[in-house]
């Protein structure tokens, strides 16, 4: 006697029952079903950070660990809504190292937008400071703050992003999180 099981698959908002030896029967949900998750998560590009490193500070031994003060020599921003550089005043990480190679990324930036607004991005990021010459990613949690009403939409939005080392030079891709 050949024992039949019945498999039960939801595509695309219809219910497919599978005779695992017979044929597909379609059947559509007496009510619509809600696939949606009101909490998914949706990333729209804000563009690209390129941030390309100056002076390092290096200060084994503190408090907090081993610790860098790497200079930022030169920042842009190049995306759909959001173009900027790098202001004239300091920009830079303040990252530690622990003893198990997590470097803890805590990065702070003033940009000038093409339009002459002030923003300021701060926040924190992970790297495995052991692999990240060697290409291995760094994450960093933007946060921006500004005075101009052309960009106070940033003030409101949280950023993610995922950058590489090329050299002296990190690039992000930048994310706004829905």
């Amino acid at each position: 006697m050949m024992r039949r099981s019945t498999r039960v698959t939801l595509i695309a908002g219809a219910v497919f029952l599978t005779k695992m030896a017979g044929s597909f029967v379609l059947a559509t949900p007496a009510k619509p079903l809600k696939l949606a998750n009101p909490l998914a998560i949706e990333l729209v590009s804000l563009g690209k950070l390129t941030v390309k490193t100056g002076k390092t500070v290096f200060m084994p031994g503190t408090a907090a660990g081993t610790r860098l003060v790497i200079d930022f020599a030169e920042v842009a921003i190049d995306g759909p809504r959001l173009q900027a550089k790098k202001a004239a005043v300091a920009g830079g990480d303040w990252l530690t190292i622990g003893p198990d190679n997590v470097a803890t990324l805590d990065i702070r930036i003033l940009v000038e937008t093409q339009d002459g607004a002030s923003i300021l991005i701060h926040g924190l990021g992970r790297t495995d400071s052991a692999k990240f010459t060697s290409g291995a990613p760094c994450y960093f949690t933007p946060l921006f703050e500004t005075s101009d009403s052309r960009y106070a939409w940033l003030n409101k939005i949280q950023a993610v992003a995922k950058g590489q080392s090329q050299g002296d030079t990190v690039v992000f891709e930048l994310y706004e999180v829905r």
